[in-house]
């Protein structure tokens, strides 16, 4: 709070970030979410380099999950688009690839756009497998079961849960 009253805005972000998952973590979601959002503000006053919008990015994954637990979809979908034009500029392929997950979730969450969800996981599985990142292979894997299951495809999904479950094993 002082430090963004103060106008010492890179320290304002930092503070802000660590209150906003402080909150988070005591379930106080509607704190988390007004933390993250003041932090995204001090943000606005400090140069646009690639770390600080690296770390816009971050902050609105930290608010999508808040607001997940909150049930505002509207806000989420809001965020997720910021943050995909963000990864874009910076062709950030891991960022971009979390934000394509986070947009499979949250269509797949909302039951309006279940083909759209399974582009958004397709879409991360391709850059998952492009990176050889594991995690979003795994994310892209979970999202594509659901996919399947709620379009009414039950051999893709049986198909799509083996190959889950095998990637699953060892460390």
């Amino acid at each position: 709070h002082h430090a963004f009253r103060g106008e010492a805005w890179a320290q304002a972000v930092t503070y802000l970030s660590q209150a906003g998952a402080k909150a988070f973590a005591r379930s106080a979601k509607r704190q988390a979410v007004a933390s993250f959002e003041q932090a995204l503000t001090a943000l606005t006053h400090l140069p646009e380099t690639r770390e600080t919008q690296a770390q816009a990015i971050d902050i609105r994954f930290e608010l999508r999950n808040a607001l997940f637990l909150l049930a505002e979809f509207g806000r989420i979908e809001r965020y997720l688009r910021e943050a995909e034009r963000l990864a874009r500029t910076l062709d950030d392929q891991r960022r971009l690839g979390w934000v394509s997950a986070y947009l499979s979730a949250h269509h797949l969450a909302t039951g309006d756009h279940v083909t759209e969800g399974r582009t958004f996981a397709l879409r991360v599985e391709a850059i998952g497998d492009t990176l050889g990142d594991v995690p979003l292979q795994v994310a892209a894997q979970f999202h594509l079961v659901r996919a399947c299951h709620l379009s009414g495809d039950y051999r893709g999904t049986e198909s799509i849960c083996r190959k889950l479950m095998q990637s699953l094993q060892g460390d």
